[in-house]
């Protein structure tokens, strides 16, 4: 893992507490213009869901 990468989770997550797992979000036009943003600032890529399945 690249170093500061742990600044995308913090920006990208919401603290829960131990044990306890939150539904994915849901992929609004907001949320994916945050990702690219991160993806930006912290020169990281973003794939689609199914990027692996495709041949």
């Amino acid at each position: 893992m690249p170093a500061g990468l742990e600044k995308v989770f913090e920006a990208i997550g919401t603290p829960v507490a131990p044990g306890e797992f939150l539904p994915g979000p849901e992929l609004t036009p907001e949320r994916k213009a945050l990702l690219q943003q991160l993806d930006e600032a912290h020169q990281q890529r973003t794939y689609q869901r199914d990027h692996l399945d495709r041949s």
